[in-house]
C-alpha cells in the first residue's frame, strides 16, 4: 500500500475543492474508453447530482471516490483530423504523455446545476484558442483502472470546428498542440 504524504499535497493543491462521486457509481463500467451516448439530463443526473465538493489534497489517491474529470476532444467536421496535445508541464503523471483530449476537475466555481458543462467551457478557455459556442456531445466514459490516476473518471465529449487552423494551445507552458490524422492518432498511440 503507498504511503501518501497530504502535508505535500495541501502544499501542492492549496484550498482547491474538487467534484468527487462514490466508486460504486462507477463500478462494472470497464476498464479504459467506452462508447455510449446519453442525454445532457442523464449525465447530470448519474454522474452530476450524487457527489460533491472535497478538498483535492484529500481525494487525491483515494480509491473509495472518484474525481470527476469532464474530456473532451477536438476534431474537424468529417472527424478525419483531431487536434493533440504533448504535456510539458503541470502534473508529472502526465508529462510526455500525448493527450487526444482536453479537461480538468470540476471545481467549485463551475457550480452545483450544469457543473459538468461549465466545467468544459471553463477548461476551453483555460487551455485553448477555439471557439466555444460548438455543440458538445457526450461520446462515452474513460477509466483507467491499472494507472497512477486510477482515482479518477473521465467523461467523454467531442466536440467539432469549421476551421482546423482556428484552434490553438493557450497554456503553452503546459502543451504542445497539433493537429494529427487517425492513422497519426494509431502510430503514436501504438
Amino acid at each position: 500500500m503507498k504511503l501518501i504524504d497530504r502535508k505535500a499535497l495541501k502544499k501542492k493543491y492549496g484550498d482547491e475543492k474538487v467534484f468527487v462521486i462514490p466508486v460504486n457509481l462507477v463500478e462494472g463500467i470497464p476498464d479504459k474508453f467506452t462508447k455510449f451516448t446519453a442525454k445532457k439530463e442523464e449525465i447530470k443526473g448519474r454522474y452530476g447530482s450524487q457527489g460533491k465538493y472535497l478538498d483535492r489534497y484529500l481525494v487525491e489517491y483515494d480509491e473509495s471516490l472518484q474525481q470527476v474529470i469532464p474530456y473532451f476532444t477536438i476534431c474537424n467536421k468529417d472527424e478525419s483530423k483531431f487536434f493533440v496535445a504533448r504535456r510539458i508541464g503541470g502534473d508529472a503523471r502526465l508529462i510526455d504523455k500525448l493527450s487526444l483530449g482536453f479537461g480538468g476537475h470540476i471545481n467549485e466555481c463551475d457550480g452545483y446545476t450544469s457543473h459538468i458543462f461549465n466545467c468544459i467551457k471553463r477548461e476551453m478557455n483555460e487551455e485553448l484558442n477555439v471557439n466555444t459556442s460548438k455543440e458538445i456531445k457526450f461520446i462515452g466514459t474513460i477509466r483507467d483502472i491499472t494507472s497512477s490516476t486510477n482515482d479518477h473518471f473521465g467523461l467523454a465529449f467531442k466536440i467539432k470546428v469549421d476551421e482546423e487552423d482556428k484552434v490553438s494551445i493557450k497554456e503553452t507552458d503546459k502543451m504542445i498542440g497539433q493537429w494529427m490524422t487517425k492513422k497519426e492518432l494509431f502510430d503514436n498511440y501504438g
